[in-house]
């Protein structure tokens, strides 16, 4: 696997570019899967951390562009939740495996470009927080309008609705589509890394590449979640049953010690 150079990967991960375009206020209740990936060195001020989106598919994972975390060791970032507003965090948990799909290559991001995160803790042990989990769609790709969640400027998730676009869609692959409207309007932007493309309540697309922002016809690259979906469930379920197996372990050697006292 080629690596980028260091500023180019400083460049990549902390430059914010523009939130999501002629994108509205996402309600509190509508995406309460979304998760924000932070710098932790430069989460100072909440916000100023920010890296990209994921999303939660089950109480230990979740699901971003591996460009967003590629060259990251778990110590360097963490995960936040419950919030529709980067200034402000009701849930962070800290990472305990980045796992990039084994094809990807940061020199051709337009392919296999997908990853799952593992958090250390059950994202939603904290009930008061609302988190909930997302399915992955299982079909393919349709050419209707769904709804896209990411990130604005003012640190505001944002949603808008933005239809499947193959026709400004170049170098399109099998597991990739673009969205985008060719008259103009809503349009995906760089800081959108990560965002999700909801379809019928389900995780359909994870934003990865963008071309321009404003401009009509503009059109955003996003991963075709179907094509990853057993990928994405193997790996995570594995995961889930060793957190499940160690906590079981944890519960076991604390009652027997109970038991000879």
């Amino acid at each position: 696997m080629k690596s980028l150079p260091t500023f180019v990967l400083i460049f990549l991960f902390l430059q914010h570019g523009n939130g999501l375009y002629q994108g509205t206020g996402a309600p509190a209740n509508s995406a309460r899967f979304i998760a924000s990936i932070r710098y932790r060195n430069l989460d100072h001020s909440f916000g100023s951390g920010f890296l990209c989106a994921a999303s939660v598919i089950n109480n230990f994972n979740v699901v971003t562009a591996a460009s967003c975390v590629y060259n990251m060791q778990p110590s360097q970032i963490n995960v936040a939740f419950g919030r529709i507003d980067l200034n402000s965090r009701y849930v962070v948990i800290n990472i305990a495996q980045i796992r990039l799909h084994p094809k990807f290559d940061i020199s051709d991001i337009m392919n296999d470009n997908i990853a799952v995160v593992r958090v250390t803790r059950n994202i939603r042990a904290n009930t008061n927080a609302h988190i909930q989990i997302i399915n992955l769609d299982s079909t393919p790709v349709i050419p209707s309008p769904c709804s896209f969640f990411a990130w604005g400027l003012e640190n505001r998730l944002l949603r808008a609705t933005i239809p499947v676009n193959s026709e400004n869609c170049h170098n399109q692959t099998d597991s990739t589509f673009c969205a985008g409207n060719v008259g103009g309007g809503p349009a995906l932007c760089p800081r959108n890394l990560g965002g999700a493309y909801v379809c019928n309540s389900q995780l359909t697309g994870i934003a990865i590449s963008v071309s321009g922002c404003t401009q009509p016809g503009t059109t955003g690259r996003l991963v075709a979640v179907n094509n990853y979906r057993d990928w994405i469930l193997r790996g995570s379920a594995k995961s889930t049953c060793k957190l499940d197996i160690s906590l079981l372990s944890l519960l076991l050697i604390a009652v027997t010690q109970f038991l000879f006292i």
